[in-house]
């Protein structure tokens, strides 16, 4: 849906970007009169960024390493793309046989959009499954050190993963949030 509504938004020549946060996508906008503002089509809010940073699991290091609420060009919206339909024929086809294009694609987003984390973390288990499979003592130490400097590179942003839980408790808040919007019959 921000897809869409980013497509509509330059359509009419609203300046509207795409935006990341943990396992979401939102969009940020800006004009004259009121500057900067975030659109969140989940809720149908204008969340602010504090709101965001406080209960979406981001942190300082994560913004400064450019994996969250920055605003996206039109290339690395692309990439978003890119990695899903990696994401997608991975489960179309299995882990094993999508490992190929699944490598070329993460390669090639990476290449233009070296701060998606998504990117990063596809990359990294991809690397874990092949070093799993591994028979050769030379070759696994070898998809090894990728391996782990794919988690390293992961870890330096900031990134930690949010569990389950807090991602089931931000989006209840998300559901609150849109219900004090709502008007009631």
């Amino acid at each position: 849906m921000p897809f869409l509504y980013k497509m509509l938004a330059d359509e009419i020549g609203a300046q509207t970007w795409i935006s990341l946060a943990p396992n979401h996508i939102y969009l940020k906008q800006h004009n004259r009169k009121n500057g900067w503002y975030n659109t969140e089509l989940t809720s149908y809010t204008f969340p602010i960024d504090a709101w965001l940073t406080a209960s979406g699991y981001i942190s300082r290091e994560t913004i400064i390493s450019g994996i969250y609420m920055d605003t996206l060009s039109a290339k690395q919206n692309v990439v978003l793309c890119l990695v899903d339909l990696a994401k997608g024929y991975e489960r179309k086809v299995g882990p094993v046989a999508a490992e190929p294009f699944v490598n070329k694609c993460t390669d090639l987003a990476l290449q233009h959009f070296p701060h998606y984390i998504n990117a990063q973390l596809l990359q990294a288990e991809t690397l874990r499954r092949k070093f799993e499979r591994q028979t050769s003592k030379p070759k696994a130490q070898q998809v090894y050190a990728a391996m782990e400097a794919a988690y390293t590179r992961i870890f330096e942003t900031g990134y930690r993963e949010m569990p389950p839980q807090m991602y089931a408790d931000w989006l209840q808040s998300v559901t609150t949030e849109k219900q004090k919007y709502q008007k009631k019959p």
